[in-house]
């Protein structure tokens, strides 16, 4: 990968399945409108409701984050940075990332703003895999 800007981060994940290979389900995103402090993460219906999956939830989000339901809350962004993947409306914005391991359902995270921050556009994509 190759890049300009010096304000990048990059969540890595390492995942191991106790037999055979990695097969993604479902994946979406949304860009939710301003003026929410507590934007909703990216609904998900899985295909697949016996398997156990992985299930990935991210966000990009001015001014940051102060938390999110039902996911682990692993990483949030410590420095603005452009995103440049399917949001590209969104800049100078902190981007989060969250994991939910060994589940048969997807639930529609709520990610929080931190004290009395104003709500403003944020950009929100999953994927799931079994």
């Amino acid at each position: 990968m190759t890049g300009t800007s010096s304000n990048v981060g990059i969540s890595y994940w390492e995942i191991h399945k106790t037999s055979g290979s990695w097969t993604e389900d479902t994946l979406g995103c949304t860009l939710n409108a301003a003026d929410n402090s507590f934007p909703l993460g990216e609904a998900l219906t899985l295909n697949n409701t016996t398997s156990p999956h992985v299930v990935f939830q991210d966000i990009v989000a001015s001014g940051g984050l102060g938390g999110v339901t039902y996911y682990p809350w692993t990483m949030n962004g410590g420095s603005p940075s452009l995103y440049v993947g399917e949001l590209q409306a969104l800049t100078n914005s902190f981007a989060s990332d969250v994991a939910l391991l060994n589940t048969t359902s997807a639930p529609q995270p709520v990610w929080i703003f931190p004290g009395n921050s104003p709500g403003n556009s944020t950009g929100v994509c999953a994927d799931a895999y079994y």
